[in-house]
Order: structure tokens, then C-alpha cells, then sequence
């Protein structure tokens, strides 16, 4: 049996021996492998003695396969961990492997950034055996990031500090004009020689032209650092559209040109959008129209494109009859500091950012803008935008009952604009009134003598004030000198008054006095004060855009605290106010202004933000929580020379009602105005249920 044990037992060593040989060439195989790649890869203990060190970590670190084999790994490259290693040592029991970064230091001293993989080899007994380390190099895009994010930090500090420089810049500039065209306009408001009035209206007409510029670099400034926000509230389109043709009826007037303003019936009332945004590009494209336009008319049209349930696109035209532009500069006109052509800058001004930044919000309100024109022909500006439109738009468009003293009468609109007679047309249609339009006077007197008007005679005549060959007033002349025609309402619309033709339109028996462009609801007002006056054989008061808003001068005088630091400001506002019929009581800053409002409630509190001591935001924010116990509210506006982006909303955030900027608006610090001084009549009269308590 000796022998044959023997036998065996040299069998089996021999085959064990073949064994390893073959496990050996296995472990060489798959060395000469690892050798290949270009990562590092080294195979150590759990303890973290290196017992494999591959070409690429040779090539990666610096140091030999002798140098590194049988040290510590950790301790070899100086390894720094994102976090414990007890703690990546017990993921890796746990889970087999781990992934991270980590950072070495080669040979050399230079710091070198990886993506590690560790992966656990384990015995035959499921204990840790070996790691196995494969480590990508990722330096060179760490730095890259890291630059990168460095260059990101160290641009948001630029912008930072240049959205500091444009709003301090911009109330430094602010502050003084504010004082120059506030001035400007007191100081025409009083007696003065032609030839000093010209000057003056020089100086206000220069100083207004640079606020242009100013609101122009500041706006694309914002802009460019992507700081616009839009806000969503509901407002009335008609209002905002004609608010922006009122804006510009003196420019228009003194260059002798038509506004008009035809928005479609089908467009909603009310909508939910940003309504300054919308009137700011509606003025920025009626203001480039009558700049390029010497004679003819400028106009907004209004149509819906599509109807949705909750919302509809809208269709804005401006259009006029001016210089034209040629059609390889279409496009060119939209881009920044950029006009037609050179001369352009030269023989109109202007920056050349007007349409840029006209562009730049369309596109913020989901729209598109383009250009249709032509040389000698006039241009036309299309824009649109989707807005939400309120549910309660069907209840508004039902006819109330005032007009029902409209239906039926006949109307005869006379004017020599064709655009013009198309508005009046379809707007007394949609009052339910029946038009004639005719182009001139000897026309509409041939249609007040037709023989069928005798039974069907006209209760209402809308008469142009400026016509070729017979004007307004010889119409009305021509008409009330011949007996045979019947006599009826006749309104006089102009497009610039002139001194003494209030007196005229008394004397010759005319209704209504009103300047183009006539809001919708202004003319509806007086249409129907002036019928209902000749139905019941009342005396009326030549009716104006003003009587239309009077409600008695003694109701309509507002209690208003001014909080304003500089003095300057103060004398303009004061005076302002005071020319208004208004009272004012002075706080020259936060602090006197809470003292004042401690001692009494005013109708309206004027507020400057930018005050020593506490300035206009932390003194409303003062107001409000006082009034948490009161249960009152006291209306606050702020007036400030602040007007960057971001500064409006922080007033209304604050606590504040509404924002008039500096330089001051007299149109929009009107409408204020009008606002709070309708709420103080409604009060006295009892005839709303909205008081100073609502905001």
C-alpha cells in the first residue's frame, strides 16, 4: 500500500503545482493588464498596504512600483477624505465598495484631484482580503470649475455693483431734474412773456428728453441683467391703451397730427397682465411713430387673434403716416443703440433703444414684435401678447342702464380723418346708437337738410374741430344761422385747444368740448350728460373733459402729508398740490411723519423713500403695524427718486399703496390724485361702500 500512497501523494503535487502555475500566470495576466490602463490603479490591504501599484499610478503620483509597494497608501500621497475614513471603511464592509473624491499629493508636491472607486476582494471565509483602487485623474476639470465658479462669483459682484452705481445714479440724477422740470412747469403756470415761455418751453422740452434717454439706458441696463419681473394684475386695457395716447396728445398736438385709437369689441375689458410694462412699449412705439411722422396720424388698433376660455392673444397695431423705413433695415431698427440710418440720430435723436427694449418685453409677455413698412408709406408696428382675461368680463360688457338713453339716436360724426370717422363709427354702433359718417361740412349740412330727416331728424352731431375749407365752429355756425334744420346736441372734438374756444363753443350753444384722444368712457360720459340735459330742458355747463370729473372742488380737496428730505422737492410738490385745491402738511422725515400721523388721519400721505433717520419703507412698515390695532388703513404713496427695477415692488412689499417716481408725472400724479379725491366725495356722499380703509 506504501507505494501506492506514494504514487498518489506525488500525483496530487504535481497537479497542486501545475495549479499554481496556472493561478500564477493568471494573476501575471491580469497584472499585465491592469499595467495597460492609463488610471491608477493599485491593489492594497484593508489595512492600506499597497501590494499592487500599477504603470498609470507610476505615471499618475511619481513614484515606482518599488517605492510604493508595501507602504501606506494614505500616508505615500498625503490623502485628503471628504469625510472619516472609519466612516468610507464601514460603507465599504457594508456595501463591497465605495465611490468618491479624493485628493493626493504627487511626488512632486502638486495636488492632484480624483474620482475613486474602491471595491472589496474578499477569502474563501468572506473576510476582507484585498481593495482594489482605481483612481481617475479629474485636476484639470476641478480647476476648470472652480474657475468657472469663480469668474460666476466675481460677475454677480460686478453686477451687483453696477445695479448699485445705476440706482444710485440714477436718484442722483433723478433729484436734480426733478427740481428743473418741477420748476419748469410752476414757472409757466405763471405770467409770463411770449418770448420767456419759449425759452422755458425749450428748457422742459430739453430736460424731458434727457429723462428719456436716462429711463431708456436704465430700463436696458435692468434688462441685460435678466432683472425685468412682470406682474400679474387685473387692470382695464381701454384704460391703459388711451391712458398711453393721453400720454402723448401734447406731442401730438404741436406737430398737428391725428391720435386715434380703434380697439375691436371683441377684446376684453378686463385682463390680467403688467400693465405698466404694456403701456411702457405702447409709448415707446406712439413716441417713435410721431417722431418719424410730420403730417398725418398715429394710432394704436386693438384686435384679439385668438379667444381662449381663461385667456387670449392680442393683437396691438401702431401705425402711422410718416417717413417709412426702408426694407433691408426692418430688422436692423430692433437692435441695441441701433436706427435706421446714421442721420437718423442727427435729425431726430433718441438712443436707438426704444425698440430694443420694446422687443425685449414683448418677448418677456410670451409675444413677438415685427414691422411692416415702406419708404414715403408710413409704418405699422405689430406686437402681441397672451393675457388671462377675467371671468367677470361677460357681466361687465352687459350695457348698463345709463345707456339706454343712447339706443337709437341718430348720430352724425364729421370729420375729414377716414380713421377717425371708422372709430366714431363702430363706437357710438356699439352703444347701440345709429351713425352717419360724412368728411367734411358741406356734406354734413347736405345731411342735415335731406328731406327724410325731417321725421328721422339727428339727436347728435360729433363734429371735428379742425376741417379744410369749413372748420367745426363755421359748421355749427352754418347750421344754427339756417332755421330749416332741426337743432341738436352738437360736440366739438379737437385735437389741440386753443385759447378763447371754450368761450365760442358757450356762445354758439355746443355741448361738449373735448380733446382727442377722447377715452371711450369719457365721450359715453359726456354723450349721455349732454342728452339727458336736452331731454329734461336742463341748463348744463360746457361740457369738458374736467366738468366730466368734477364733483365739487370742496369735496375733491385732499388733506395730504408730504414726507420729502429735500427742499427743493418739497417747494415743487407743496405747490403742486396746492395749485390742485389740495391742503399739505410738510414731514421732512420718517420720524415727523409718524409724528404727524399720530396727532391725525390725512386722505393721502405723500412718501419719499430715500430720508435720514427713518427713511419712507421702515416708516410705513411703522403705519401698518400700528394701524393691526386700529383697524384702519392710511392710503400711502410713495414719491421717490428710486427707480430701478425691484424698487417699485419693494415700496408695495413694504406696506405702500402705490409708487409715483421722480422726476414727478403730472398725469400720473393726477390720476392718483383723482383716485383718492373720488374715494373722499364717495365718503361724504355716502354713495360707495369703499372707503380710506381700503386699499
Amino acid at each position: 500500500m506504501q507505494p501506492a500512497l506514494k504514487e498518489l501523494a506525488d500525483q496530487k503535487y504535481a497537479l497542486d503545482q501545475h495549479a499554481n502555475k496556472q493561478a500564477e500566470q493568471a494573476l501575471r495576466a491580469q497584472a499585465d493588464l491592469l499595467d495597460l490602463s492609463h488610471e491608477s490603479i493599485m491593489i492594497r490591504t484593508f489595512a492600506g498596504r499597497v501590494e499592487f501599484w500599477n504603470r498609470g499610478s507610476e505615471q499618475m503620483y511619481g513614484y515606482s512600483k518599488q517605492q510604493a509597494i508595501g507602504s501606506i497608501t494614505h500616508v505615500l500621497l498625503h490623502t485628503v477624505f471628504p469625510q472619516p475614513l472609519s466612516e468610507i471603511e464601514a460603507q465599504l464592509l457594508q456595501k463591497g465598495r465605495w465611490d468618491g473624491e479624493l485628493t493626493h499629493t504627487a511626488k512632486t508636491g502638486a495636488r492632484i484631484v480624483v474620482e475613486s472607486r474602491w471595491v472589496m476582494q474578499l477569502d474563501s471565509n468572506g473576510q476582507p482580503l484585498h481593495v482594489m483602487e482605481i483612481n481617475n485623474d479629474i485636476t484639470v476639470r476641478k480647476q476648470a470649475e472652480e474657475a468657472s465658479r469663480q469668474a460666476k462669483l466675481e460677475a454677480e459682484e460686478a453686477k451687483k455693483a453696477k445695479s448699485e452705481f445705476l440706482a444710485n445714479m440714477s436718484h442722483e440724477i433723478r433729484t436734480p431734474l426733478n427740481g428743473i422740470i418741477g420748476m419748469t412747469d410752476l414757472v409757466l403756470g405763471t405770467e409770463l412773456t411770449a418770448e420767456q415761455k419759449d425759452y422755458l418751453e425749450i428748457l422742459k422740452l430739453s430736460a424731458d428728453a434727457l429723462l428719456n434717454v436716462i429711463n431708456d439706458i436704465l430700463d436696458f441696463s435692468t434688462i441685460e441683467a435678466g432683472k425685468i419681473e412682470l406682474e400679474e394684475v387685473a387692470f382695464s386695457l381701454t384704460d391703459c391703451v388711451e391712458g398711453a395716447l393721453k400720454t402723448m396728445a401734447h406731442r401730438a398736438n404741436e406737430k398737428g397730427l391725428e391720435l386715434l385709437c380703434d380697439i375691436a369689441p371683441e377684446v376684453p375689458q378686463t385682463v390680467n397682465g403688467d400693465p405698466g410694462r404694456l403701456c411702457q412699449v405702447l409709448l415707446n412705439l406712439v413716441g417713435n411713430a410721431l417722431k418719424f411722422t410730420e403730417k398725418g396720424e398715429v394710432g394704436i388698433r386693438v384686435v384679439a387673434d385668438a379667444i381662449e376660455e381663461k385667456a387670449s392673444i392680442l393683437h396691438f397695431i401702431v401705425f402711422d403716416s410718416g417717413v417709412g423705413i426702408a426694407p433691408e433695415k426692418l430688422e436692423m431698427i430692433f437692435d441695441s443703440f441701433n436706427q435706421a440710418d446714421v442721420s437718423t440720430t442727427r435729425q431726430f435723436g433718441g438712443t436707438g433703444l426704444g425698440l430694443t427694449i420694446s422687443r425685449r418685453l414683448v418677448q418677456l409677455m410670451g409675444g413677438r414684435v415685427w414691422v411692416e413698412s415702406e419708404l414715403g408709406a408710413g409704418s405699422r408696428f405689430h406686437f402681441t401678447t397672451r393675457l388671462i382675461t377675467e371671468t367677470s368680463d361677460a357681466a361687465e360688457t352687459k350695457s348698463p342702464t345709463s345707456l339706454a338713453i343712447l339706443r337709437g339716436v341718430k348720430v352724425l360724426i364729421v370729420d375729414d380723418n377716414e380713421t377717425n370717422r371708422f372709430i366714431l363709427h363702430h363706437m357710438v354702433e356699439r352703444w347701440g346708437m345709429n351713425p352717419t359718417s360724412v368728411s367734411n361740412g358741406e356734406q354734413a349740412l347736405a345731411e342735415l337738410s335731406a328731406p327724410e330727416i325731417v321725421d328721422h331728424p339727428f339727436g347728435l352731431v360729433l363734429t371735428d374741430m379742425y376741417m379744410p375749407r369749413m372748420d367745426g365752429f363755421g359748421l355749427v355756425v352754418r347750421l344754427k344761422d339756417n332755421l330749416k334744420f332741426s337743432t341738436p346736441t352738437i360736440m366739438m372734438l379737437t385735437s389741440g385747444g386753443q385759447r378763447g374756444d371754450a368761450v365760442r363753443c358757450e356762445e354758439l350753444g355746443i355741448a361738449a368740448y373735448l380733446t382727442k384722444p377722447v377715452r371711450q368712457i369719457e365721450l359715453r360720459q359726456a354723450v349721455i350728460r349732454a342728452l339727458r340735459a336736452k331731454q329734461e330742458e336742463l341748463p348744463v355747463p360746457l361740457i369738458t373733459r374736467y366738468s366730466l370729473r368734477d364733483r365739487g372742488d370742496f369735496l375733491r380737496s385732499l388733506h395730504v402729508l408730504l414726507a420729502e428730505d429735500n427742499r427743493i422737492n418739497q417747494k415743487i410738490a407743496t405747490r403742486l398740490l396746492e395749485k390742485r385745491g389740495h391742503h399739505v402738511a410738510l414731514a421732512e422725515n420718517g420720524d415727523e411723519a409718524l409724528a404727524a400721523l399720530a396727532q391725525r388721519s390725512f386722505d393721502l400721505v405723500l412718501m419719499d423713500v430715500h430720508m435720514p433717520g427713518i427713511d419712507g419703507i421702515e416708516a410705513t412698515k411703522a403705519i401698518r403695524e400700528q394701524e393691526k390695532s386700529t383697524g384702519l388703513h392710511q392710503p400711502v404713496i410713495a414719491m421717490t427718486a428710486l427707480a430701478m427695477t425691484g424698487d417699485r415692488e419693494r415700496c408695495l412689499a413694504a406696506g405702500m399703496d402705490g409708487y409715483l417716481s421722480k422726476p414727478i408725472d403730472l398725469q400720473k400724479l393726477d390720476e392718483v390724485l383723482a383716485v383718492y379725491a373720488d374715494r373722499r366725495v364717495n365718503r361724504v356722499d355716502g354713495t360707495s361702500a369703499h372707503d380710506s380703509s381700503s386699499r
